[in-house]
């Protein structure tokens, strides 16, 4: 179905009804500050193209995760100081299974 199409199928509600009816999206008709006429999200009212758009920027990406990760060290710092021993560990093991496996190749290829 074309997408003018399915805008003017589309319901036209308030985000107070919408709320009152315990739905997740709204649609209002009236285009975003960006342009886009599609459905809004009652949690922040924003556009849900504007929000797809926006998911897909690497740089916002990065900068949504640093903020989460920032707030999850000041909640629990011992918690991440031990994911981080649990992190290198694991490198440290991987490094010197690596190791092992190249040395064992190199004498395989030596002896043959």
């Amino acid at each position: 179905m074309d997408l003018e199409y399915e805008i003017l199928d589309m319901k036209k509600i308030s985000r107070k009804t919408a709320l009152q009816l315990g739905l997740k999206r709204y649609f209002t008709g009236v285009p975003c500050i960006n342009g886009h006429t599609c459905e809004r999200t009652v949690r922040g009212s924003t556009c849900v193209e504007c929000h797809r758009l926006e998911r897909k920027d690497p740089e916002w990406d990065r900068l949504r995760k640093a903020f989460f990760q920032q707030e999850r060290r000041a909640r629990d710092p011992e918690q991440d100081r031990q994911q981080w021993r649990e992190w290198s560990a694991r490198q440290k093991a991987k490094r010197n299974q690596e190791s092992r496996e190249l040395k064992m190749e190199t004498a395989r290829s030596v002896s043959r």
